[in-house]
């Protein structure tokens, strides 16, 4: 008789619904609170499932960095799944070049597979195809539960967030930060500050995409991302 196959899931997944659809797949569900990661496949697989307001929200807090530097350091292989449909990233926020940058960033940086998925269902049946097509040896094997490792924002981290304003690369990223020493002073920097370093033109674009964070579109841009975690 063929072994039931075995997911270990977060149970603040349970509201989801995925964890049951996943039983009415045929799977064991097993519920832990678990440290990294919302859904281990494998000892050495692990996913971090995240709807797309949350991506979003997660990547302007830099948490999502965080947690990737955890699953990387935990899991040989750390999968990020992304719920939703990626047309509406404009509807959350006025710079889809950081959503891209930052997924980018997972991938080249943190090695990371990043899958997206429209639906609950959709992401049921992903997980549902990694553990049918795992390469891992289960038998005996007991599923691995790590504690999040301590870190810091890295050097790596800050250039990403400030090469994400506009006409900002990696190179003048780093000149900016060796200028102002942190991205918050360069967030908060005056104009002619910036222009010191930049140039006017990229200075005054730079100030009015960071000023926009104060309007009230971006007020309820927060909002609505806070309600649909």
């Amino acid at each position: 008789m063929k072994k039931q196959q075995r997911v270990v899931v977060d149970d603040r997944e349970k509201p989801s619904g995925i964890p049951d659809m996943l039983s009415a797949l045929g799977l064991r569900v097993d519920y832990r609170r678990l440290n990294v990661g919302d859904y281990i496949i494998t000892p050495d697989t692990a996913v971090e499932r995240k709807t797309l307001p949350d991506l979003v929200s997660s990547i302007y807090d830099s948490r999502i960095f965080r947690q990737a530097e955890e699953l990387s350091s935990s899991y040989s292989r750390a999968i990020i799944l992304v719920e939703g449909n990626m047309k509406k990233i404009r509807e959350l926020t006025n710079n889809p070049r950081v959503v891209y940058g930052a997924i980018a960033s997972l991938i080249m940086n943190f090695r990371m597979s990043v899958i997206n998925t429209s639906t609950p269902n959709e992401t049921a049946v992903v997980i549902s195809s990694f553990l049918n097509h795992s390469l891992v040896e289960r038998k005996g094997a007991s599923m691995s539960f790590p504690k999040p490792r301590k870190s810091s924002e890295s050097p790596l981290q800050q250039r990403y967030i400030v090469s994400a304003l506009p006409g900002i690369g990696e190179k003048l990223a780093q000149k900016l930060l060796m200028n102002f020493g942190s991205p918050r002073n360069i967030f908060t920097a005056t104009v002619g500050d910036l222009a010191r370093v930049v140039g006017r033109s990229r200075a005054t674009k730079i100030k009015n995409v960071l000023e926009l964070e104060s309007t009230e579109y971006d007020r309820k841009l927060q909002a609505k991302l806070t309600n649909d975690q």
